[in-house]
């Protein structure tokens, strides 16, 4: 039972950076904001990534024709972790590209170095404004 992860693990990395690349595509295509995009993209890729995720699963059930009950269980497990990443892919996966998807301000200093930003320092030394 505990092998299925790591198929499962690369299954969703797949449909995730699948579904990030139609993402992606639309937002270099059409500059549409990140909600937008996020529906658009599905749409493109998701028949084509459900298809796969289909014939996959698919060739998982052959797994069930085994006479060891193991490898059965072990089908079975991976069948129903396959809808489950695919969900989660599509799901979590565009949340977060919607929340995360606008770009950040670029500044001239990191973040965490907010108080040193008045300062400017020349040849080592740091002279504050």
């Amino acid at each position: 039972s505990i092998a299925v992860l790591p198929v499962l693990i690369g299954l969703a990395v797949d449909y995730a950076i699948q579904f990030q690349a139609r993402y992606d595509e639309v937002r270099r295509r059409s500059s549409a904001p990140p909600e937008e995009a996020a529906p658009a993209a599905a749409a493109a890729g998701g028949p084509t990534i459900a298809t796969a995720r289909l014939a996959t699963a698919i060739g998982f059930l052959v797994l069930l024709a085994s006479a060891v009950p193991m490898v059965r269980g072990f089908g079975v497990l991976l069948v129903i972790g396959i809808a489950v990443a695919l969900t989660c892919a599509l799901f979590a996966g565009f949340a977060a590209l919607v929340r995360f998807g606008r770009p950040r301000p670029v500044t001239d200093v990191p973040p965490m170095l907010t108080r040193l930003r008045p300062g400017v320092c020349l040849r080592g030394t740091w002279f504050w404004l």
